[in-house]
């Protein structure tokens, strides 16, 4: 069964540990805490800490993995846009796009032009 919460079946202790962790700037590049002092700080070893704190990590991951492996309707895995080496991400992302039937967001409202160039009205404009 796949699970409806991305935190469903944290248990108390993981939460408690994941919050001052992040609170703390653990998981700051460069991390502004040390694990043994934010530990410590929690009245917990190191090693229980750590070991919350990865399990902690591990449950969203573990209940988002269902739902990242999902397939579109023609059976084909769902896959990030890469960028290519010549045209980047962009004409990747007009590919999905356009498979599944969704018009550019810069085509939205953009009202009509003329052989000038000039905008034409749009909706709601006189």
């Amino acid at each position: 069964m796949m699970p409806m919460h991305l935190f469903q079946d944290l248990t108390d202790r993981q939460i408690g540990v994941l919050v001052p962790a992040y609170e703390h700037g653990l998981f700051d590049g460069p991390a502004q805490s040390r694990m043994t002092t934010i530990a410590r700080r929690e009245g917990l070893s190191r090693s229980t800490f750590g070991e919350h704190l990865r399990k902690g990590i591990a449950q969203p991951v573990r209940n988002a993995c269902p739902r990242l492996k999902l397939r579109d309707a023609k059976g084909a895995p769902l896959q990030r846009p890469r960028a290519s080496r010549h045209g980047g991400v962009e004409p990747r992302l007009e590919a999905l796009r356009e498979d599944a039937g969704v018009p550019h967001p810069k085509r939205f409202g953009s009202g009509s032009r003329d052989a000038a160039g000039s905008q034409g009205p749009t909706p709601g404009s006189r």
